[in-house]
């Protein structure tokens, strides 16, 4: 056998390795969403992708759709959260003591941790990407911090989804530059329902968090909401926030026109090109909703924080921590201006098409997962 030979048989090895996505729950949220959407183009690649998460959720109907091979590590059998992660602990060593050497992403801190830890037992059996997808100030815990930091030193490589979280992560971590790569999210192109709207709406798709600061959007609209009185805000997600933020809508008589509609699997199809989307939140690393909301053409409205800015560019607007209290003048300009609304729409669409299809991103993961294996 030539050399040449050789070589495309080490390329065919590397191809079918066996790739383990690793996740803490199926729930819908930004991360699982992206795993899932990255499993799926990588097996209509024909890689050879499996995923194991902690516990079940919502994503387990997609992964059976799609024929992606998984396996839940802990049921709801125990109510103890405790016996419940050492179970899971136990069966994940278990998993990777049994199967051949694996090109491994752990996604999410906790994830992470265990994953590599369990690795370094084995001795750095397997080949591990940590992915960081949040700041650092996310992690308030020291113990935390420093077994973050430490999953990120002993993995092979750490993939943040942002510039803004790379920079996080060369600072804090004291990780050299080559061992981070930057792999953005990436988004499925869909269509959006049938709009019939008359006025547009102000959207957010966002998990009822304090850090998320949907308090901070509903004051915004409260006064702007007399001058637009066909404009209603319209919030999907769920959460530990939710009693408080009826207690604010209530209290500033905006029941009529402000709508939590809970978690909805679907609300990626329920957004209205025409509108407006806003993501209030604190902190980000790199927003799957926004992402969302631009590719079908919404003008996209967000604080400077994490990689939202890198992710909007000038097809949207920007709003700096200092100028909070430009929010609902914002609002009021993008609401009254149809031809800013539709200048800015066309440029979301095109930017997500340009850097951000999953396709794209895929790319990329699979040259580092073949650097990472040669």
């Amino acid at each position: 056998m030539g050399a040449n030979d050789d070589r495309i048989m080490g390329k065919r090895k590397f191809e079918l390795m066996k790739k383990l996505f690793i996740l803490g729950q199926l729930s819908v949220g930004g991360t699982e969403n992206q795993v899932l959407m990255l499993l799926k183009s990588m097996k209509d690649k024909n890689e050879n992708v499996q995923l194991v998460a902690f516990r079940g959720g919502p994503g387990e109907d997609f992964l059976r759709q799609t024929n992606i091979p998984y396996r839940i590590l802990s049921g709801k059998e125990n109510k103890f959260k405790i016996y419940r992660a050492i179970k899971s602990i136990i069966a994940l060593f278990l998993i990777l003591s049994r199967e051949e050497k694996l090109l491994i992403e752990a996604f999410l801190p906790q994830v992470s941790i265990v994953t590599v830890l369990l690795n370094m037992i084995l001795k750095k059996k397997h080949k591990v990407i940590v992915n960081r997808r949040s700041l650092y100030f996310y992690r308030s815990n020291m113990i935390y911090r420093i077994l973050d930091s430490l999953a990120s030193h002993q993995a092979d490589l750490v993939v943040a989804n942002s510039q803004s979280v790379y920079s996080d992560i060369i600072k804090f971590d004291g990780i050299t530059s080559d061992k981070v790569s930057i792999v953005p999210n990436g988004i499925e192109l869909f269509a959006t329902k049938e709009s019939i709207l008359d006025h547009p709406n102000i959207y957010c798709i966002a998990n009822l968090h304090t850090y998320k600061d949907h308090k901070y959007l509903i004051e915004a609209f409260s006064e702007i909401a007399n001058k637009f009185p066909n404009t209603d805000l319209i919030i999907y997600g769920e959460g530990p926030e939710s009693k408080n933020l009826k207690f604010q809508i209530q209290h500033l008589g905006l029941n009529r026109r402000v709508r939590l509609n809970g978690l909805r699997v679907d609300a990626k199809y329920l957004l209205a090109p025409e509108s407006i989307f806003v993501l209030p939140s604190k902190t980000e690393g790199m927003s799957n909703a926004l992402m969302e909301a631009m590719s079908i053409g919404m003008v996209c409205i967000a604080r400077d924080v994490g990689g939202n800015a890198e992710l909007i560019g000038d097809s949207g607007i920007i709003i700096g921590l200092e100028h909070e209290q430009f929010l609902s003048e914002t609002l009021s300009e993008m609401l009254g201006n149809e031809d800013k609304r539709k200048k800015l729409s066309r440029k979301s669409c095109e930017r997500i098409r340009q850097v951000y299809t999953i396709e794209k991103v895929v790319a990329q993961r699979l040259s580092i997962h073949d650097k990472i294996l040669r």
